[in-house]
């Protein structure tokens, strides 16, 4: 019985790589293409302030569109991590780098505390970059102008597993939505289709790592990542 329940979980995952494979390719070729004609109107020294204002907007949500179809892609297919020897504070900057625009944007302050002479780790340094960028734009979208938002770096007292917090001062969030934070498609109704944290969770398992969430309503958010340090 439980042999034949295994097969069926295999096959719906297989199922569902499949769909999300098909959607992703299906909808990322023609948003490639409306990037690059949104792109190549934006350089055109004819259009007006109020073209460039329009175009800003739908280039920015070409860039949301593109962010949904990765976390879809990286909370439901499998892709084994390709795994070095190397530091967490290099891909958590890259992301803070990607962040920081959109920070400035909405006028939300984003601060980095970052450990010297962490112990490396086996990463997958794309994966762990999309990883901070997610719980990053996640505590965005929870904060308005003048929140802060922090992410800090440090090993336990072992040595053996490094350590990250991405904390907000954000709205926060009750217990019937925090305890399914990272459900798929799980969303309080801000049009968002609620795979952040689904794909976050992922992204830290194939690390050999966890993600915890504490959350308390008008007090913030804090994220905490554990990644072992292998070898």
């Amino acid at each position: 019985m439980r042999s034949r329940d295994s097969n069926r979980d295999q096959d719906e995952q297989a199922g569902m790589e499949q769909l999300v494979s098909t959607l992703v390719h299906g909808f990322r070729n023609p948003l490639s293409s409306i990037k690059m004609g949104l792109t190549t109107l934006q350089a055109r020294a004819a259009a007006t302030e109020a073209d460039r204002r329009i175009l800003d907007v739908s280039l920015r949500e070409v860039a949301h569109l593109e962010r949904m179809l990765k976390d879809l892609e990286e909370a439901f297919r499998s892709s084994e991590p390709r795994l070095i020897r190397t530091g967490l504070n290099a891909p958590v900057r890259q992301a803070l780098g990607r962040a920081a625009p959109m920070f400035r944007e909405k006028g939300v302050i984003l601060e980095a505390d970052l450990a010297d002479s962490l112990p490396n780790a086996d990463l997958d340094t794309g994966k762990v970059e999309s990883l901070f960028l997610k719980l990053f734009l996640n505590a965005l979208e929870a904060s308005g102008p003048g929140c802060r938002v922090a992410v800090r770096t440090r090993p336990d007292p072992s040595g053996k597993i490094l350590i990250a917090e991405v904390e907000d001062d954000g709205r926060g969030m009750p217990p019937g939505i925090l305890e399914r934070a990272t459900e798929p498609f799980f969303s309080t109704g801000n049009g968002k289709p609620g795979l952040g944290l689904t794909a976050a969770e992922r992204i830290a398992k194939l690390h050999g790592g966890t993600i915890e969430i504490v959350s308390e309503p008008g007090c913030g958010t804090t994220v905490t990542l554990w990644i072992p340090v292998r070898g």
